[in-house]
This record gives C-alpha cells, sequence and structure tokens, in this order.
C-alpha cells in the first residue's frame, strides 16, 4: 500500500499535489499543510503600516483556549469566503468584518454558590481591531477593551 492515497481510491500524483500543499503561516510561523483552495481564500497580510484596500480594516484573530481552535478562522460573506490565520494582522473587508463581529457566544457567571447563573455575551473570536473597516459603526476601543492581547512582529 505504500504510494497510495485514501486505500488506493486515489492514485498517487494524480491528485497528491493538492492534497498536501504547504503554506507558510504568519502567524505560527511555520509551514503548515492545507488543502490547496485554503491559499486562494487566505486573507491579505498586513504589515505594521496596515495599509489595506480602500475601505478595509485590520484584524487580528488569536488563538482559543482548546486544540481546535488554532486553524484559520473561515469568515463568509454572501458568497465570499474568506480564511484568516490566527496570531497574524490581516485585511478585512466590511462585510466579513461585521460577521465576524456579531459572531458572539453566552457565557455564564456565577457570583456564588446557589445563586442563579447570569448570561453574557462575548465574541466567538478573541478579535483585536487595528482598523476598522470605513463604513462600519463599530468602536474599535469597546471591542479591543474585551480581548486578551496578541503581539504580532
Amino acid at each position: 500500500m505504500s504510494g497510495e492515497i485514501a486505500g488506493g481510491l486515489l492514485p498517487t500524483g494524480e491528485y497528491g499535489h493538492t492534497l498536501n500543499n504547504p503554506m507558510y503561516d504568519s502567524g505560527r510561523k511555520k509551514n503548515i499543510s492545507v488543502h490547496k483552495t485554503f491559499q486562494e481564500d487566505m486573507a491579505l497580510e498586513v504589515g505594521k503600516d496596515l495599509k489595506t484596500p480602500e475601505g478595509w480594516g485590520v484584524v487580528v484573530i488569536g488563538y482559543g483556549d482548546d486544540p481546535s481552535q488554532m486553524g484559520p478562522v473561515t469568515v463568509s460573506w454572501n458568497d465570499w469566503v474568506l480564511r484568516f490565520p490566527r496570531n497574524s494582522r490581516r485585511a478585512i473587508p466590511p462585510g466579513h468584518f461585521n460577521v465576524l463581529m456579531d459572531a458572539v457566544e453566552t457565557k455564564y457567571h456565577q457570583a456564588q454558590e446557589g445563586a442563579p447563573l447570569v448570561g453574557y455575551e462575548v465574541n466567538r473570536y478573541n478579535v483585536q481591531v487595528l482598523k476598522v473597516p470605513d463604513s462600519s459603526p463599530i468602536d474599535k476601543d469597546k471591542v479591543n477593551e474585551k480581548v486578551e492581547r496578541v503581539e504580532v512582529a
């Protein structure tokens, strides 16, 4: 079986080049193996100058608490899919930004034993906003005060 992919269902060489396509992930500072289409859908990386296409913003999505929250975050707006590698500055269009900011989850806090749980909403992802898209009404400082800081080189 050596040289076969998927137990011989996919012949070696015919499809193998798209199944294990290495890509440099600047957030993790190493090459990772992803499907070929992931590279085509990756959000633009932004330098320290935060230069983006006109009207776009810049975000850094940090890693989560769970091992499953280490890979790129996929954000879809209408039929446009973008993937955002974690821990790196990425340009984000206004539509995707709004979707990302609307992704919330409810967490619960119990002040003391026996007290009822109190729910509160938090962003689903650890998003640090470096530049808000021009058309967005979201206040960058309000978002960033709730975020664990992420250092990007």
